[in-house]
């Protein structure tokens, strides 16, 4: 997630916020489906870049307080980063019962393999989400 902050800056202003939040999620859904093949062919190498991939997708998502404040009217600017940071929050629990409750599954697949399915699954999710949300113009470049 930290190798994705120093650049996003740039992304945003290049490509806006819904271009760079959907390359998050897309980032997030491949993080799963590479996921799911490595824990099923037992390749360590496939499972490490799986969870680099889905740093760098929690990185750009780390974000989404920032476009919540854009989105809104000036008066709703501290309810709508609540909202965001109060659904952190929530996924920092519900993140791991997920991953518990998945992780078997499928009986015959390998523990784990539901879990990245999962990622892969809220990933979309979470993609549909920001690709409905009408943002703003990305800010234009300091000289």
């Amino acid at each position: 997630a930290a190798i994705i902050s120093l650049p996003s800056a740039l992304l945003f202003r290049i490509w806006g916020r819904r271009i760079v939040f959907l390359v998050g999620c897309a980032l997030q859904v491949l993080a799963g489906v590479i996921g799911m093949f490595s824990i099923k062919y037992a390749s360590i190498m496939g499972v490490l870049l799986s969870c680099f991939m889905a740093g760098l997708a929690q990185g750009l998502g780390q974000f989404y307080r920032f476009a919540a404040t854009e989105v809104v009217k000036p008066s709703q600017k501290p309810f709508a980063v609540t909202l965001v940071l109060s659904g952190g929050v929530v996924s920092a629990f519900a993140g791991p019962l997920l991953a518990v409750h998945t992780s078997n599954l499928f009986a015959q697949l390998p523990t784990f393999f539901g879990s990245f399915l999962a990622v892969s699954v809220l990933g979309f999710f979470n993609g549909c989400c920001a690709a409905a949300v009408e943002y703003g113009e990305p800010a234009p470049a300091a000289d």
